[in-house]
């Protein structure tokens, strides 16, 4: 499940009811696969696209995910990060007349921080919605985690589960970080030399900094 953390938990919406379905690595899958049972019936899954697809049209997830709160005036604190994904149905509807058009998702993001509560809009792209709730949370501080790191980019053209470490060539990548969204971006960030190695975009470690406003390749 690239990008997704193995200590979340999921829960399964389903009208009024929910039911948590407590997600764990697969031992007959690769380690980034991920196993959980509904109704007595036990679903593998690579990502909540896979999972949605075995739940009825209308299901929705909550993926709830534990993380620090980085605070702007300094301490931080536990929170939870809750992603609430579910199929569009418009996209849905569009690929009953056009079975070659695989139905998006929507997601959103909420969360509390000091005794605030704080949520995005709807959106296809799980990016867009991090970097929303980024912008809504930057005046409190930040999620200690990859994604929200001064370090930490996308290869070009590519989005949400192809996120780099580029902690150890911070030097280069400070250049490449203020060289623009176009081409050129895609240009210098070919440019980087190894090593910077693939992470998940929840993972966090001692090298953490504050990503800036309008900084690399998302902002």
């Amino acid at each position: 499940m690239q990008g997704f953390p193995t200590n979340m938990k999921v829960v399964y919406l389903d009208g009024e009811t929910s039911v948590a379905l407590y997600v764990k690595a697969s031992s007959s899958k690769p380690d980034s696969s991920f196993v959980t049972q509904v109704n007595s019936q036990l679903l593998e899954f690579d990502d909540p696209e896979e999972l949605l697809a075995q739940l009825p049209p209308e299901a929705r997830l909550k993926l709830e995910i534990p993380l620090r709160f980085h605070q702007v005036e300094g301490g931080n604190e536990p929170v939870i990060l809750v992603l609430t994904v579910r199929r569009n149905g418009d996209r849905l509807q569009k690929a009953t007349c056009f079975p070659f058009d695989i139905p998006d998702l929507l997601w959103q993001a909420s969360t509390r921080v000091a005794g605030n509560d704080v949520e995005t809009s709807e959106n296809e792209d799980l990016d867009e919605v991090l970097h929303d709730l980024r912008e809504k949370l930057r005046a409190s501080g930040c999620f200690q985690i990859c994604d929200w790191c001064k370090f930490s980019d996308v290869e070009p053209q590519t989005g949400f589960g192809h996120l780099y470490c580029l902690v150890e060539r911070r030097k280069d990548y400070v250049k490449v970080a203020t060289s623009g969204r176009s081409g050129s971006w895609s240009h210098n960030f070919n440019k980087l030399t190894p090593p910077f190695t693939a992470v998940s975009e929840f993972h966090s470690c001692g090298s953490f900094e504050v990503r800036p406003a309008n900084w690399g390749y998302r902002g």
